[in-house]
């Protein structure tokens, strides 16, 4: 199993790249790597898997899981959704949509469980 998250490379950011400079990304990368890594332990101490983790950056997430899921021959793509719909959806886009829409493997798409 592999982890991922898509960072946005700096010119995607806007305003936040004026104020954070050219560590930005690094930054956004080591928090987004940490994460993962967090999550990797865990489904290893519990459920016994076998996890790597994986941090690229992207100006379109969806296609960078996309091209990412073809290079590691997944067999199948999980993906965790806000289920924004209406205007929030067309302002901010779907990154699940998208994916369904690109994809070459099966992808199984959830709203994450809330926070107990």
């Amino acid at each position: 199993m592999t982890l991922a998250r898509v960072v946005p490379p700096l010119e995607t950011v806007g305003e936040a790249s004026a104020v954070a400079g050219a560590g930005y990304v690094d930054d956004q990368h080591a928090e987004a790597l940490r994460y993962l890594d967090e999550m990797a332990a865990s489904l290893a101490q519990e459920g016994g898997l076998d996890v790597a983790t994986d941090v690229r950056t992207g100006a379109a997430p969806a296609q960078t899981l996309a091209q990412m899921a073809d290079q590691l021959a997944a067999d199948l793509v999980a993906i965790a959704t806000h289920g924004r719909g209406g205007v929030k959806r067309t302002l901010l886009g779907s990154v699940a949509d998208q994916l369904l829409r690109s994809a070459t493997v099966p992808i199984l798409v959830m709203r994450p469980f809330p926070a107990a």
